[in-house]
């Protein structure tokens, strides 16, 4: 037992039904109070969860005075702010506005904050937040009047109570959101609440990036809430004996790759008899949630409602789609039975996380003219080539200085390179000009878009119109983006201009080019010279 936890997280949200009469269901637990009370007061639970254990506790005495019901008892310890006694005598109480929620609303510009109707705080619908967890906290290390785990029967009745204002409880400690209220006095000693939220599984996943690199592995974090019990459409309850957790695993993602890194149930690792988390195979972990006895007999593992938690990851392959968004499934379902039969239950949980993947391009042109020939290359970047101009990520280490592969502009001068996550950076590099063109030195950076959706707002330091055409450049961001959708083919109006331009890149001062040419200039001279006097002289001498 989880003593103080699983109580101070009071956990149902009933719908609140006052009755005078109680309907008898066809199967129903009696617990008597203890101790007993001669007002032989009754609180009925309806639909009450197999398994799950409920308390009744009493904040106060309840008696009917001049035809209303007044409230005696002491202020506990911690509610001060919240309850007082009244002048009608000693032993009374009643709340302080603390204890309201408050609803403001506005007529006309003006403002106007009021109290909830005292009748509704009593069913705990008009309660602070502040007191109901004053009220979680006065529960802990108290004793119950009356506590029953259910036996899965249509009702659960507490019988034999004093007149009293209880506080109903659950042991379930996901769902602290919400309480149960109730009165019962001797104008109203019967009264019935219905349990709403019997314990179902979830499912809840996320992914801790929402974009990745072809090659980078994508982290899953998923978390499950689960049960003991679950009733079918006839009221039946079954046995929850082995849950089974299943990850569609696409092929964007690559399978060979696939590790669960951490695995705990309610907080505690959970792993195998070897020492390690257990992994999927074929796309599923099963987990065994009771054991069988000599008798047949299941009993569970657990506590009814312990949360798994589940972190996972995969290496993105070159599958990813960049024409949008990248799904995978996760979900949960219970293996159940009812003491003869077993089965999988006919219901799952599941839920998805969402990827998407980004492009780049460039255009190499003259500054009019697009340019075929130019090869480009990423320092630490692995592509490759899908068509023409158009190259697929494999793997980027953007702290390598090694060379990464070679890439080609296309016919028009395009180069696109696909796979990449939104925060990254290409410091990209030409390595062959076009013919009769100068190369370019340094390098340029280029920063990814998506594609097949609507474009982030903000893109680097650049605008957008509404076809996507560059419109200017920013020193600084801003979120005054337009936002379009874009496909590969119309990635190029966004395409970073690369340009060179024509001539021959003469060698530098002191190269030994210059040099040559120099001499054999200077050669050329003093030989015509030569030449020319002694032609001269030979003139002369006939």
């Amino acid at each position: 037992m989880k003593h103080i936890k699983k109580v101070v997280t009071i956990a149902l949200a009933f719908a609140m039904v006052l009755a005078m009469s109680v309907t008898v269901f066809a199967a129903t637990q009696t617990v008597p109070a203890s101790p007993t009370s001669t007002d032989n007061a009754t609180i009925t639970i309806n639909n009450p969860s197999k398994g799950q254990t409920y308390k009744a506790f009493k904040l106060f005495d309840a008696t009917v005075k001049d035809g209303k019901i007044a409230y005696k008892g002491t202020v506990p310890s911690g509610m001060g702010d919240y309850f007082k006694e009244t002048s009608e005598g000693s032993g009374y109480v009643t709340a302080k506005p603390a204890a309201f929620k408050t609803v403001t609303y506005y007529t006309d510009k003006t403002k106007t904050t009021v109290s909830d109707d005292p009748t509704e705080f009593w069913t705990g619908e008009g309660m602070s937040t502040g007191l109901e967890a004053a009220i979680e906290s006065w529960v802990v290390g108290k004793t119950a009047l009356a506590q029953a785990e259910s036996d899965g029967s249509d009702n659960l009745e507490f019988t034999k109570l004093p007149y009293g204002y209880y506080v109903i409880t659950t042991d379930h400690e996901d769902q602290d959101a919400a309480k149960c209220f109730i009165t019962v006095d001797s104008t109203n000693p019967n009264a019935t609440v219905y349990d709403k939220n019997v314990n179902k599984p979830s499912a809840k996943k996320e992914v801790n990036d929402d974009s990745y690199t072809v090659g980078d592995f994508v982290e899953y974090v998923a978390d499950f809430d689960t049960t003991n019990y679950l009733k079918d459409g006839n009221g039946k309850s079954w046995q929850v004996i082995e849950y089974t957790i299943s990850d569609t695993l696409p092929a964007f993602l690559d399978s060979s790759t696939v590790q669960v890194t951490k695995l705990t149930i309610d907080g505690t690792d959970y792993k195998l008899s070897g020492g390690g988390y257990p992994q999927f195979e074929n796309k599923k972990i099963v987990i065994p949630w009771a054991t069988k006895g000599a008798d047949d007999e299941y009993t569970n593992i657990y506590d009814n409602g312990v949360k798994i938690h589940v972190e996972y990851k995969a290496k993105l392959t070159s599958a990813v789609k960049i024409e949008g968004e990248n799904i995978n499934t996760i979900s949960i379902n219970p293996k159940v039975t009812d003491g003869s039969t077993e089965k999988p239950w006919e219901e799952s949980w599941d839920d998805d996380a969402v990827i998407t993947t980004y492009a780049t391009a460039l255009k190499k042109t003259d500054g009019t003219t697009a340019l075929a020939g130019a090869h480009f290359m990423v320092k630490g970047l692995e592509v490759e080539k899908t068509a023409d101009g158009v190259y697929t990520v494999v793997s980027y280490d953007p702290t390598s200085t090694a060379d990464g592969t070679d890439m080609e502009v296309d016919e028009n001068g395009m180069l696109y390179i696909i796979g990449l996550k939104k925060e990254a950076t290409l410091a990209i590099e030409e390595t062959v000009a076009p013919e009769g063109y100068n190369k370019l030195t340094g390098t340029t950076n280029l920063s990814p878009q998506v594609l097949g959706k609507e474009i982030y707002k903000k893109d680097g330091y650049r605008k957008y119109d509404a076809k996507g055409n560059i419109i200017e450049e920013v020193e600084n961001e801003t979120t005054d983006y337009v936002q379009v959708t874009k496909n590969l083919s119309e990635l190029d109006a966004a395409a970073v201009p690369i340009v060179n331009e024509q001539g021959i890149v003469l060698p530098g001062t002191g190269g030994i080019g210059t040099v040559i040419f120099y001499v054999l200039g200077a050669a050329l001279l003093i030989g015509c010279g030569v030449v020319l006097v002694s032609k001269r002289r030979m003139t002369k001498e006939k």
